[in-house]
């Protein structure tokens, strides 16, 4: 099996090498890309309980990459991670738009026509951009602001069968099953499938793989950010 290759230059970096079929949990997705694609940011998608918060916080200390804040614009659940996401009202949302401040922003459509609106802040310069992504950022693109903002990126999306997901769900934010059983419902249907096709990587998250997981992501990360 051939190791990921990656050529890292000021701006984000080359993968001059992608020539493999599976290493560990990583596994290349149907988004096509060419060797020596230039990308310039990862995001790191995934349907809600894939577990792309337990990955990204594995990077916390790599020193090539950077992991701004993401704010929305919807209460805390139980049990959520306030390193990743910071929860803001609509109106200071509109008001950091309006001062661009983020990096990225966007719009997830939700259940019965209700909207959470993300954003990401700016990363620490000199260093790749790592975004907490989700879904919405294929399914509702034309919410995306700075138009374009990702057009170079590498997508990445955590993947685990709807029904582990449901089971995560259940066990994380059990408020949401019992208080807003149309939004649990919502997330659960959106499905893990739906990532395939848009993202160049699929990490398998779920059953054996996760033993290894963390350390294989990682892992690639590292590979592709760091030049040997």
């Amino acid at each position: 099996m051939e190791r990921i290759k990656s050529i890292v230059c000021e701006n984000g970096f080359h993968i001059s090498s992608m020539n493999f079929i599976q290493s560990g949990s990583i596994v290349k997705g149907n988004r096509h890309f060419l060797d020596y694609d230039f990308f310039d940011s990862i995001v790191v998608v995934g349907s809600s309980g894939s577990g792309k918060t337990t990955l990204i916080n594995s990077l916390r200390n790599m020193t090539s990459v950077s992991i701004p804040k993401r704010l929305v614009t919807r209460p805390p659940r139980l049990g959520e991670n306030s390193t990743e996401t910071n929860h803001i009202t609509n109106e200071t949302f509109m008001l950091l738009a309006q001062k661009q401040e983020f990096f990225v922003h966007w719009a997830r459509k939700m259940e019965n026509h209700r909207v959470e609106k993300y954003g990401i802040l700016k990363p620490q310069p000199n260093r790749i951009p790592v975004l907490s992504g989700n879904n919405a950022l294929f399914n509702n693109i034309m919410s995306v602001q700075p138009e374009n903002i990702l057009a170079h990126s590498l997508y990445i999306g955590i993947f685990a069968p709807d029904e582990i997901r449901a089971n995560r769900l259940l066990f994380r934010s059990p408020d949401l099953f019992s208080e807003r059983p149309d939004e649990i419902s919502y997330r659960i249907n959106d499905s893990s499938r739906n990532i395939i096709d848009h993202s160049h990587i699929i990490v398998n998250n779920y059953g054996s793989y996760e033993l290894t997981v963390v350390n294989d992501f990682y892992n690639f990360i590292k590979n592709i950010t760091i030049n040997d």
